[in-house]
């Protein structure tokens, strides 16, 4: 590539975002993005010429740009091979057709993101939207593929419950096994509302979709008394849930809301937006009292799929809204604004797994049948009772 201009001193450039971020800086400006950045470093691999064609700014400017980014070019030429390998990546998967290969993609994605916030007590709500505009093939009818398929669908649904899936597509009878909910469609296309997209409508379900309670060690041991503090704004409120991968085993689930000095109004329910329903709601008699939540047998009868998870909204009564706009002054670090309000929840015997050791005997003599002619061994009827017990006490739904 031919560096004809004068080459000024940069910041080391080790990443694909570190690339991004540095000719933003050297631009001045914000307009460039990632596909900027992705079409600009293929072309220099076939054209150093072409890039013109990608440059979103004023023509007048071109030659200063220009310049710039021909400054820039021997860092280009130790890394743009590299880079320009990953934009090839990153532009192919944008352009997967394949049902099974894109599902695989966005549960991997998912797994990734969440797994540094496991063990975290509390995380913020996830929302996902899809847009497609009919390049997804329609659904596998293979043997192998189908059930490739069938599997990471499973998996989205269910093992990412707390992921809020709004598809965008121009038709909805290809999309209808991958919808949780037929209002989180969105018609694009001709004859929709693609202008905007019904973008307060969207934006709504968004905000409401909720912020997940979690326990990390719910496999290890039930919960007691563990605690997750909150910080809440004055005539607002909170959606928040925890899913049955967390409580599938619990027996006698307690929880416990309390807000420094002032009263909380807590709604609590198996459906999503608890405060629909006012039998489920219940408010604080006093300034710092708890809002007790007892939930009796979560899953019973059901299986991991079936169970529904606990719906919470959480905000603060009609008088303490008053009383504290009165003024109030939060000097937590954690506060985002002074008037907010700090609460807690405290749970127990939150638990995803029967206890780990059952201790548990069984005598026998000996067993047999056709008049007594054939005696079936001790150690063959301990592994018969042995499977019989792993069916009755350690299957935990579909997936563990």
């Amino acid at each position: 590539m031919d560096c004809s201009y004068n080459e000024k001193e940069l910041p080391t450039i080790d990443t694909f975002d570190d690339l991004v971020k540095n000719l933003r800086i050297i631009f001045e400006s914000d307009d460039i993005d990632v596909d900027y950045v992705q079409n600009l470093l293929l072309s220099y691999k076939s054209n150093p010429i072409e890039w013109k064609k990608y440059a979103h700014f004023d023509k007048n400017n071109l030659h200063r740009y220009a310049e710039h980014l021909f400054s820039v070019c021997k860092r280009l030429n130790s890394v743009g091979e590299e880079f320009s390998d990953q934009a090839n990546i990153k532009q192919t998967q944008t352009k997967i057709s394949d049902r099974p290969l894109l599902m695989e993609l966005i549960n991997r994605t998912l797994m990734e993101f969440d797994a540094p916030s496991e063990s975290l007590a509390g995380i913020p709500s996830k929302n996902f939207i899809w847009f497609d505009f009919g390049s997804l093939r329609p659904a596998p009818t293979d043997r192998e593929s189908k059930r490739r398929y069938e599997d990471f669908k499973w998996r989205l649904r269910y093992e990412h419950r707390d992921v809020n899936v709004f598809m965008a597509t121009l038709n909805k009878e290809d999309f209808k096994d991958l919808l949780s909910r037929d209002e989180n469609w969105i018609q694009m296309g001709m004859g929709s509302d693609s202008s905007d997209m019904k973008s307060v409508d969207l934006m709504n379900k968004i905000t409401q979709t909720p912020q997940v309670f979690q326990y990390g060690d719910c496999r290890r041991q039930k919960s007691s008394n563990e605690v997750y503090e909150g910080y809440l704004t004055p005539g607002y409120k909170q959606y928040w849930a925890m899913y049955p991968r967390h409580f599938i085993k619990s027996y006698s689930i307690d929880l416990r809301f309390k807000a420094d000095k002032t009263r909380l109004r807590v709604c609590v329910d198996r459906f999503p937006i608890a405060e629909n329903n006012e039998k489920h709601c219940n408010e604080a008699q006093e300034d710092g009292g708890e809002v007790k939540f007892t939930i009796t047998d979560p899953c019973r009868g059901k299986s991991f799929e079936s169970c529904p998870g606990i719906h919470v909204t959480v905000g603060l009564s009609s008088q303490a809204i008053t009383a504290v706009s009165a003024g109030n002054d939060c000097k937590d670090v954690r506060c985002r604004s002074p008037d907010q309000i700090k609460w807690t929840l405290t749970h127990s015997d939150v638990r995803c797994r029967s206890p780990d050791q059952i201790k548990w005997t069984l005598t026998h003599s000996g067993i047999s049948c056709s008049g007594g002619r054939t005696v079936v061994a001790n150690w063959t009827f301990q592994i018969i009772c042995f499977v019989l017990f792993l069916t009755l006490f350690c299957t935990n739904g579909k997936r563990n």
